[in-house]
């Protein structure tokens, strides 16, 4: 047997190399992991009790990892919560508006929906535990909201109540929608009042010397929307190439004043042609401008708008309509609504045979059965005149 030296000193067994954690209890933990995609080495868990774990997902930092290990948490703590309690249809509705259908709508879509969900669904059904909800619960309620609502508004309320409970179906609150199973209102098809082009040119006479004049002459001849107008920058208008770029719309919301957004879709983000005259009706208001501000002095509020109320600022839109109804009137012409002028202006453009698709891009329809859908109606009496253009080629 070999003596060894009394002074040599043991091995040193090798150090474990343990996994960076960031951890406590029950808080889940982020680590590197070794090998595997080295862009995403960063691996999330979560536990999912009695010693089991739930991997999150990987990433590129450890700050990605941590923030995605604490929203999966928050979720799990949420959905937890809310099986342990007898949570009510008003309180999960709650819940979706403020953290969930907020993040998706815009500012003034979102404060709408609120408002209609508070004012007939929430006094109605809101005590109703969200599980025991029926489809008789909310057949019931569309019922008798019928007596005093048009089929349009009580469509609007099951569609949010549909999403609301679609998003309680995929957390596993609920296990069916029970909207699916609920019959609507017939809806009547509402026939809209439009101006005829001889209509059109009698109102743009009429608004001549108004301040309204301009404003008219946009709107009967680009069918742009009352958002659209009131959001219009000089920097959007090219009087050069004759254009106008829509990039924004405004609009009151309660509670926030006027609030300027982007279009709701791609589409809604458009150019349009202008004809010369409503170029030159640009220009002569302009100038006009120019001379209200230097009359306004330090009163004026520069927001660069096209159409402002008499500060500057955005105008007001009872004034508005209030200016619009007294050139109706002195044009002897019905009274309807700015948004007609909308629609008078693409059945004004279709009579005069104007392509559809064109017409779509004109006032930024997000597809053609939308435009197809609105003024169909326009189509069969341009359709005849086209068949009797075949006599020009068949005809004897």
């Amino acid at each position: 047997m070999t003596n060894q030296p009394h002074d040599e000193q043991p091995q040193e067994q090798p150090k474990r190399h343990h996994k960076p954690k960031d951890r406590g209890h029950g808080e889940g933990s982020v680590f590197m992991r070794k090998g595997g995609d080295r862009n995403k080495p960063w691996v999330a868990q979560i536990p999912l009790g009695r010693g089991k774990k739930q991997t999150v997902g990987y990433y590129a930092t450890k700050q990605e990892a941590v923030v995605a290990k604490n929203k999966a948490l928050q979720d799990i703590e949420q959905l937890q919560r809310v099986k342990n309690s007898r949570q009510t249809l008003g309180e999960y509705l709650e819940y979706w508006l403020e953290h969930v259908h907020r993040l998706s709508v815009r500012l003034s879509t979102y404060v709408q929906n609120r408002a209609l969900l508070k004012l007939h669904l929430i006094p109605a059904l809101g005590n109703v535990p969200l599980q025991k909800l029926t489809a008789r619960d909310v057949q019931q309620l569309y019922s008798k909201l019928q007596e005093r609502l048009s089929a349009g508004r009580v469509k609007n309320l099951h569609v949010l109540l549909h999403k609301a409970l679609k998003h309680a179906m995929e957390d596993n609150l609920v296990r069916e929608n029970v909207c699916d199973r609920v019959t609507l209102p017939r809806m009547e098809t509402d026939e809209r009042p439009v101006l005829t082009q001889a209509q059109a040119r009698l109102l743009v006479q009429a608004a001549k010397e108004t301040r309204l004049e301009t404003l008219l002459t946009v709107v009967v001849t680009t069918g742009m929307r009352h958002g659209e107008l009131r959001a219009l920058r000089w920097q959007d208008v090219d009087l050069d190439k004759k254009e106008i770029h829509v990039r924004y719309s405004s609009g009151w919301v309660p509670g926030y004043g006027n609030v300027q957004s982007e279009p709701k879709t791609k589409k809604g983000r458009r150019t349009i042609a202008l004809h010369p005259f409503v170029v030159e009706a640009l220009r002569s208001h302009r100038t006009e401008q120019l001379e209200q501000r230097l009359k306004a002095g330090a009163a004026w509020q520069d927001h660069d708008l096209v159409f402002p109320g008499r500060t500057g600022n955005y105008f007001n839109r009872p004034t508005l309509y209030k200016n619009f109804h007294k050139i109706l009137a002195k044009a002897g012409l019905p009274r309807i609504r700015l948004h007609d002028l909308r629609h008078s202006a693409a059945t004004i453009l279709l009579a005069m045979g104007v392509n559809i698709r064109v017409v779509q891009e004109i006032l930024g329809h997000s597809s053609i059965s939308i435009t197809l859908g609105i003024y169909g109606h326009v189509l069969p009496g341009m359709q005849e005149e086209a068949m009797q253009k075949w006599d020009n080629v068949l005809g004897e």
